[in-house]
């Protein structure tokens, strides 16, 4: 039996526990506001610089990023990465971005 793609579910304070960690390498990034943030049942990471913004989230799938601009009413995109180190260069990008419209 193979099991090299087998993903073995976390529990909730291990995913808790990366959210603290991966919210603190995020505030490495100039000016970021981090938070962590419960809704329901659901911890995830609110990021925000100036105009734009993430929701970053994690399961067993892996991590979903909703990029939002701050004054939207909805995210502008949402992509799936497989690691938060993945995830990380789109979002030092998309948070970086200075351009308010796009």
């Amino acid at each position: 039996m193979c099991m090299n793609n087998l993903r073995v579910s976390k529990t909730v304070s291990e995913y808790k526990a990366n959210l603290i960690v991966y919210g603190e390498k995020l505030k490495n990034i100039s000016e970021v506001e981090v938070k962590i943030s419960e809704h329901e049942y659901a911890s995830f990471i609110y990021a925000k610089k100036e105009f734009n913004a993430v929701e970053i989230m994690e399961d067993d799938s892996g991590v979903w990023v909703e990029f939002w601009k701050v004054d939207a009413d909805e995210a502008h995109h949402d992509t799936s990465y497989n690691s938060y180190e993945d995830a990380y260069t789109p979002i030092e990008k998309w948070l970086a971005d200075e351009n308010k419209n796009t």
